[in-house]
């Protein structure tokens, strides 16, 4: 059987609150099982995290949204959960 697939969709890789959590957070899931993938919707600070990222092994997506409130990159969500055959998308945008 495969591993289920989850992405994390977090506005940016930089050094706040959520982004901090996240590395424990996929380091449990990888020690679970799952299959991972990071996808960042703003660069932010050059978005130092994402090479702690995929220094697990997790592959980070940049898919640029000026804002987080922009209904036009729905689709384009859309579309990449379909390529890449998410189970579950987790979220933590502000």
């Amino acid at each position: 059987m495969e591993k289920p697939t989850i992405i994390t969709l977090i506005d940016g890789l930089g050094m706040g609150g959520a982004e901090r959590l996240l590395i424990p957070y996929l380091r449990y899931l990888q020690a679970n099982g799952f299959a991972l993938r990071v996808c960042a919707l703003q660069e932010r600070h050059g978005n130092p995290l994402a090479a702690e990222v995929a220094a697990l092994g997790v592959p980070v997506d940049l898919l640029p949204v000026p804002y987080l409130r922009d209904v036009t990159a729905v689709p384009r969500l859309i579309t990449y959960f379909r390529q890449h055959q998410a189970d579950l998308v987790h979220t933590q945008l502000e």
